[in-house]
């Protein structure tokens, strides 16, 4: 095999190896930045929300409505506690799944 040959695959084969590192990379990132899910979901108390907003925006799965005060989706809600965090009133709180809470205790849908 010649020395030019032999280089050219070298580096061939190089490229491809760069290219899966770099796939390899990127799922790596989106595997650690995406949400987890927990045990926990966010209940609002709506006699303390404002509806100011802030937790809808701050919501990864977009699981939290503003009408009036806020509501959440509890099928998509990870409980994550970014909304708890961002609320200035501490109207969210987040409660083991399948705990018993008062229906009047937040509307969820």
């Amino acid at each position: 095999m010649e020395r030019k040959e032999e280089l050219r695959i070298l580096k061939d084969r190089l490229q491809a190896l760069g290219s899966q590192l770099s796939f390899l990379e990127r799922r790596i990132r989106e595997i650690e930045h995406r949400p987890r899910s927990s045990f926990f979901k966010a209940i609002v108390e709506p006699e303390r929300c404002l509806g100011c907003g802030l937790c809808e925006a701050n919501c990864p799965v977009g699981a939290i409505v503003i009408e009036k005060v806020a509501w959440i989706h509890t099928q998509r809600c990870i409980g994550c506690g970014s909304c708890v965090e961002v609320c200035s009133q501490g109207a969210i709180s987040l409660h083991a799944e399948g705990f018993e809470h008062r229906k009047e205790a937040g509307r969820t849908f």
